[in-house]
């Protein structure tokens, strides 16, 4: 899933090494809910209006080197409205980690409709 994936990308990237990012997933009324929370480095508040936008990114804390192309966020944001989702960030400040959450809607599968299906199918061929 590459929404997930840039932003657990972004999470290693700026947590320290004794740092702890965490992943939760829940269903909650009907839609996948997964957060991904840091304590890495955080986010300035105004950053948290500009990270979701293509080629912006928020200015490291002086020391650290900017890396990437600023593309990873906006994609994930987009990939998840594509699919009827939402993307958003929250961050206490600088220095104090920062929380992503994906929220995608849930997909009923109804197997014992395609399994039925699957065996009519076979069926035919003898």
């Amino acid at each position: 899933m590459q929404i997930v994936s840039n932003i657990l990308s972004n999470a290693i990237k700026f947590t320290p090494c004794d740092g702890v990012i965490t992943v939760r997933a829940e269903v909650i009324d009907g839609d996948l809910e997964i957060r991904i929370k840091d304590t890495g480095i955080g986010l300035d508040p105004k950053a948290l209006e500009t990270i979701f936008v293509m080629f912006e990114q928020s200015r490291p804390p002086s020391g650290q080197i900017a890396s990437g192309l600023g593309i990873g966020l906006p994609l994930s944001r987009q990939f998840a409205e594509m699919h009827g989702g939402s993307v958003y960030a929250r961050s206490e400040g600088v220095g104090k980690g920062s929380e992503f959450v994906v929220t995608l809607p849930v997909l009923e599968v109804r197997r014992a409709a395609a399994q039925s299906t699957q065996v009519s199918r076979f069926q035919q061929f003898f």
